[in-house]
C-alpha cells in the first residue's frame, strides 16, 4: 500500500488551512483562534485519507474543529489540548453538539432568553469579588481594561453563576461568550 502524500494532486483550497473559514461557521466562529481551520478542511482530509475511519485522534485540538466537526458525523474522536482555555472551548462546543435537536432549540430559546435579559443583568447585578480580589492579586493595579469593561464582566461572572445553578450548560456558554470577547474588549490592543 502506498503511503498517503498530503501533497498530491493539490487536494486543498489554500483557505482551508486558515481560521478564514471558519469565522462564518456556526459554533466554530464562538471563539476565533489564529492557528484555526475550517470544518471543511477537516472533511476534505478525512474523506480523502480515511473514508472509513471510525475513530481519528486529533493530537492539537485546539478549538476543537477536528473533534466537533468529526462528532457532527458521528465518527468518534479522542483529542489532547495542553491549553485550559481551549479545552473548556472544546468541551463546551462537544456539549453542544450532543444535545438532541429538540433539546439544542431548548437551548437557543434560552440563549436569547438571556441575550435580551443581558442590559438588565449588566444594571442590576453585583460584580463577583472573588474574581475581583483574584484579578488584583495577580495583576495589581495594572488595567488591562476601561473600568466600564472590567465591571460588566466581574457582573457577567457573577451572573454565570447564578445560571450555573439551574442551567450549568447555559452559564458555560456564557462564559465562552465572554473568553471569546475579553481580549477584543481590552486595553491590550
Amino acid at each position: 500500500m502506498k503511503q498517503a502524500d498530503l501533497f498530491e494532486d493539490a487536494p486543498l483550497d489554500g483557505v482551508d488551512g486558515t481560521f478564514a473559514e471558519a469565522k462564518f461557521e456556526p459554533f466554530h466562529s464562538w471563539y476565533s483562534y489564529l492557528e484555526g481551520y475550517s470544518a471543511s478542511f477537516v472533511e476534505r482530509i478525512r474523506a480523502k485519507y480515511m473514508p472509513a475511519a471510525r475513530t481519528i485522534i486529533d493530537p492539537f485540538a485546539g478549538t476543537g474543529t477536528t473533534p466537533f466537526s468529526l462528532a457532527s458525523r458521528g465518527i468518534r474522536c479522542g483529542y489532547c489540548e495542553v491549553n485550559p482555555v481551549m479545552r473548556w472551548v472544546i468541551s463546551s462546543k462537544l456539549a453542544v453538539v450532543a444535545l438532541a435537536a429538540n433539546e439544542r432549540r431548548r437551548l437557543a430559546e434560552r440563549l436569547e432568553l438571556s441575550a435580551d435579559s443581558l442590559p438588565r443583568v449588566l444594571k442590576t447585578t453585583e460584580p463577583d469579588p472573588g474574581l475581583l480580589t483574584s484579578y488584583s492579586n495577580c495583576f495589581g493595579s495594572s488595567q488591562f481594561f476601561s473600568q466600564d469593561a472590567f465591571s460588566q464582566v466581574l457582573r457577567l461572572r457573577t451572573w454565570a453563576d447564578e445560571l450555573n445553578q439551574d442551567d450549568p450548560l447555559l452559564s458555560r456558554l456564557l462564559v465562552l461568550a465572554v473568553m471569546a470577547q475579553i481580549v477584543q474588549c481590552s486595553l491590550l490592543k
